[in-house]
């Protein structure tokens, strides 16, 4: 679901509610949900995610231990250099 959208005026939207079937329910949770990675690094920390994910699951380099512990080591440097963790 990467490309739906999070703005209201379109999730209220009849267009919005009726072009899927499953349109309604995701506009009604779209009203609860919160983000976790509502920090100004939020671009900087998904690339790490994209990259390390995508470089084990598709392109079978190292292992998942290894791809999570680069995402955990580099989240934690993007963090640190932003200051939002000491």
């Amino acid at each position: 679901l990467g490309g739906y959208t999070c703005n209201i005026n379109v999730l209220n939207s009849p267009e919005f509610a009726e072009i899927a079937p499953y349109n309604p329910a995701f506009a009604e949770t779209m009203t609860f949900v919160k983000d976790f990675w509502n920090v100004p690094v939020f671009g900087e920390l998904l690339v790490v995610v994209q990259n390390e994910l995508g470089a084990y699951i598709v392109g079978g380099e190292g292992t998942a231990q290894e791809a999570l512990d680069t995402i955990a080591e580099e989240h934690d440097r993007i963090l640190r250099d932003a200051g939002l963790v000491q």
